[in-house]
């Protein structure tokens, strides 16, 4: 028998147990996707409108005991809605999990280079949901290669990398994020047919059986032009300061600039990419970016400064980078440039009327051009026995060829075989609530099968009264 408790904090920040008013309540865990709970309460006066109301958070305790202490579940309200049924006035509350509207609403503007895949998650995080702990994610074999996320949410960040990884990822109630290798988590449970209440349904498909995988990543970064000496600097507080370069591809991808602190400044650098006029940085503007305080090193710590771009430009023609005047003279920012009389700089004290300095000194800087990335992978012995069959899988956050060769091969592994699932298991006699992701035994000599499937749903449905169960529903599928 498991049994459970609901807990509900209004905006107010006080928190009531559901008791005699509930009517029912249902929780739907799932893998890969929000969480969701409603609940059913009879509200004859309307006063628990306000007390379960939109925006306030839910927290299940589910297990074997009574009271329960397990915290299974987190959300948040989302949706109210009254009823009348049978001459009673009932209140609907549905919630989702509250993980998932961070990681729905955050957006992410970032480019990754050369850098781990547990970094990486670990990086997004702190910037963009540092509410979520991430102690639990376990480094994956492989490095993230090169990546760049253009105003994507932070779940489809999380997804590219599981995928890229060959991993799952869960989130606990209290906001710990777990990513894992596929399989490797373990529930403990195995389920035969004194557990599992029939009818049963195993069933095998080639349905999403694909042999043949075209991975289409979008652009590898190569530079194309720079100036990577360094032998001073400049402060950006009293002038704005551009330099030139001369592409010989037809985009601009990427660009990076070695930048410092200089103290600690709380202005943003405004930049620009505009045609030649005429010798000075005074055509049209073809792109722009922002490099806030977080991303410039602290002074001492000077390094590369990455900006995501998405222009187009013309092989041959001058173009020029423009970096905004920023700060005070004692918090602003220092741009680093060689000490040769061989390159070119510019600079303006109101960033419309420039002076251009030849034969001078000449600010360092990265141009990169992108060069379209793909990838096939293909399972030869899965085309004799299935015909072929193939699949077009584009990430444009990939940016370099070994990383989408190894997105192709993970994406083949998984998909070039027949694919087993057992749908709408109910099962009972279960000390704990199963969580999704994990990995569950089933043993059914009686239609032959003795494997390990991974947990994708549970369905939980608690009754009016004392919350208490025995049954419960599974959706399993192959660990692949």
């Amino acid at each position: 028998m498991l049994y459970a408790r609901v807990e509900i904090t209004d905006l107010n920040n006080i928190t009531r147990v559901v008791g005699s008013e509930n009517r029912g309540f249902e929780l739907r865990l799932h893998d890969g996707s929000a969480s969701t709970f409603r609940l059913i309460v009879n509200d004859p006066t309307g006063s628990y409108r306000e007390a379960y109301g939109i925006g306030s958070i839910v927290n299940v305790f589910c297990d074997s005991t009574n009271p329960p202490q397990q915290h299974v579940y987190q959300g948040q309200v989302e949706d109210v809605s009254v009823r009348f049924e049978g001459g009673r006035r009932l209140l609907v509350i549905d919630a989702v999990e509250y993980a998932y509207t961070v990681i729905l609403n955050r957006y992410v503007v970032e480019t990754y280079q050369d850098k781990s895949i547990d970094y990486i998650l670990r990086d997004l995080f702190a910037k963009y949901a540092p509410e979520v702990d991430t102690r639990n994610v376990q480094p994956p074999e492989m490095s993230g290669g090169s990546l760049v996320f253009n105003y994507v949410t932070l779940k489809e960040c999380l997804d590219q990398l599981a995928e890229l990884a060959h991993c799952h990822y869960l989130f606990s109630p209290d906001l710990e994020l777990y990513f894992y290798p596929k399989g490797s988590r373990r529930s403990g449970f195995t389920l035969t047919s004194d557990n599992i209440l029939q009818p049963i349904e195993v069933r095998e498909s080639i349905r999403d059986v694909r042999n043949v995988v075209y991975v289409i990543g979008g652009y590898e970064l190569r530079v194309d032009q720079s100036q990577t000496t360094i032998g001073g600097y400049v402060t950006l507080n009293e002038y704005h300061y551009a330099t030139r370069f001369t592409p010989t591809h037809d985009n601009l991808r990427m660009l990076t600039l070695y930048l410092e602190k200089q103290g600690e400044p709380d202005e943003n650098i405004s930049g620009q990419i505009v045609e030649d006029s005429d010798g000075a940085p005074k055509g049209r503007r073809i792109d722009y970016f922002t490099i806030t305080s977080r991303d410039v090193g602290k002074e001492g710590s000077a390094g590369w400064v990455s900006v995501p771009l998405q222009a187009d430009v013309e092989p041959g023609k001058p173009y020029w980078i423009t970096l905004s005047k920023s700060g005070t003279q004692t918090d602003t920012y220092r741009w680093y440039h060689d000490a040769s009389n061989q390159g070119i700089h510019a600079y303006s004290s109101n960033g419309e009327e420039w002076i251009v300095v030849d034969s001078s000194w000449a600010p360092a800087f990265k141009q990169f051009c992108g060069v379209p990335v793909l990838a096939q992978a293909v399972n030869e012995n899965s085309i004799k026995k299935y015909g072929r069959r193939e699949m077009v899988y584009v990430n444009t956050s990939i940016i370099d060829r070994s990383t989408v060769k190894a997105l192709a091969l993970n994406l083949l592994a998984a998909s070039a075989e027949k694919r087993v699932s057992v749908e709408s298991l109910v099962v009972r006699g279960l000390y704990r609530l199963p969580q999704v992701g994990e990995s569950v035994r089933v043993m059914l000599p009686e239609i032959g099968v003795d494997k390990e499937f991974k947990i994708k749903s549970v369905v939980v449905e608690f009754g009016a009264g004392v919350p208490s169960l025995e049954d419960l529903k599974l959706e399993l599928e192959d660990l692949a």
